[in-house]
């Protein structure tokens, strides 16, 4: 269980320090900036809702359905964690829990989420995302690889 508080802790205060550095570079007036030959772009966009924008129009399910679904998969996941020998699981369950929880308080405290990572896949450039929700889509994988 260590491991997994222990990488929800890193991915909360990371995310965390990175979206105030960006919030920095914003004010500043760094942004938007091109890293490693454009292989990403570093910007700062408010979103509303969810993945992909999913719920903006509803903020009040955007604020309750991320806490309920954290809330069920710590209920499912937890006893099923030290039954398994592999510790990716348990970096997956850290990784969904410390992205989740830090998306959450975004929405909390500003009623939006930052994002600002951007991929230059000509399909994809205009979606931005964070480090949170980079997170949390690994940790679903780790842990579908494992408990499905």
């Amino acid at each position: 269980m260590f491991l997994s508080l222990a990488a929800a802790v890193f991915v909360f205060l990371f995310d965390l320090f990175v979206k105030n550095r960006v919030n920095a570079r914003q004010k500043a007036g760094t942004l938007p900036a091109s890293f490693f030959h454009d292989l990403f772009r570093l910007d700062r966009v408010e979103n509303p809702g969810m993945i992909l924008g999913f719920g903006r129009q509803k903020p009040r399910l955007v604020k309750l359905l991320p806490p309920a679904v954290l809330a069920a998969v710590s209920f499912l996941v937890i006893p099923e964690l030290p039954k398994i020998p592999s510790l990716l699981p348990r970096l997956g369950y850290g990784l969904l829990l410390g992205g989740g929880l830090n998306n959450f308080y975004d929405h909390w405290k500003r009623g939006y989420v930052i994002d600002y990572i951007s991929l230059p896949l000509p399909k994809i450039r205009h979606i931005y995302f964070n480090l949170s929700d980079f997170a949390i889509f690994t940790g679903t994988f780790l842990l579908c690889l494992f408990l499905v």
